[in-house]
């Protein structure tokens, strides 16, 4: 299931891209049709949306932070690269990690201590530019790719107490829920920006549905699904599928230029997260250990 659903979501970037659109009307039709598909499945499974207001107050805090994700997340796409983009979108181990430390005083291990500096040294390689080709459009696309991977992060943290809290709705009526409110951000979002949600073209359209079914509702729903039964240790390395698959594409589809030296830098980058992510599993279970 986590396979398939790195699988299904390596392919969001490029569909953002392919279809030709705003970042806030890839946002909009994205959990649109994401939150609908997932109404039609919670009619099936008869979930209940029942729940308190703080319940709801919870998931309102999460559509906010994931719409931030999703909305900067599509502006990187269009200046560096699905590639790029999804890769830095991963970054957001590392701020979960500081977000551990600063606020609940949780260690930081020497993986993620080692591995920050191998991430940025391979996103250097990726980007391929000597120091004084280094321009505005670069700037900001990884600018944005960091901050989406920031919002990121506080998503996964609210969504994760959202989840274990009591009064809490089923992981499927809290994507339904999730997806449409994030489909109400993008709506005001375009009308804010002057964004257009006309669809271009039939090839856009499809490219947005396949955005939206996939990306959103069964990806999403694999993930969900299936990382509570693995062992952590094999559920962070597993979801790397999804950027070095989106890497991938970048190259084929899009002919992102693949010398050794952009590899090698993808590489390393990916790497790097692998070792934060595996080192702060290591060290949370030392903590849990020593709690009585």
């Amino acid at each position: 299931m986590v396979i398939g659903g790195g699988i299904c979501i390596s392919f969001s970037a490029t569909f953002v891209k392919a279809s030709g659109v705003s970042a806030a009307s890839a946002l909009f039709y994205r959990c649109f049709i994401g939150g609908i598909s997932l109404l039609i499945l919670g009619l099936f499974t008869r979930e209940s949306y029942r729940a308190n207001a703080k319940t709801y107050s919870i998931l309102g805090i999460v559509v906010l932070c994931f719409s931030l994700d999703l909305y900067f997340w599509h502006d990187s796409i269009f200046y560096v690269g699905p590639g790029m983009a999804t890769i830095l979108a991963n970054f957001h181990v590392f701020f979960i990690a500081l977000v551990g430390f600063f606020i609940f005083k949780e260690k930081l291990s020497s993986g993620l201590l080692i591995g920050l500096p191998f991430a940025f040294a391979g996103l250097w390689l990726i980007l391929g530019v000597k120091p004084a080709q280094v321009n505005n459009d670069l700037l900001t696309g990884v600018g944005q790719g960091l901050f989406a991977s920031w919002w990121y992060a506080l998503y996964v943290l609210v969504l994760r107490y959202s989840q274990r809290m009591r009064g809490r709705i089923s992981p499927i009526a809290s994507m339904a829920v999730i997806s449409l409110g994030c489909a109400l951000f993008g709506l005001g979002a375009c009308l804010a920006s002057g964004s257009s949600l006309t669809i271009p073209t039939a090839f856009s359209g499809l490219m947005l549905l396949l955005y939206g079914l996939t990306g959103q509702a069964l990806g999403g729903l694999l993930f969900t699904w299936g990382l509570p039964r693995l062992p952590a240790s094999l559920g962070g390395p597993l979801m790397l599928v999804q950027p070095a698959l989106a890497f991938i594409w970048d190259i084929l589809i899009f002919n992102l230029p693949a010398t050794s030296l952009t590899v090698l830098g993808a590489v390393i980058t990916l790497a790097a997260i692998y070792l934060a992510v595996n080192g702060q599993m290591r060290a949370g279970k030392t903590s849990s250990r020593k709690i009585p």
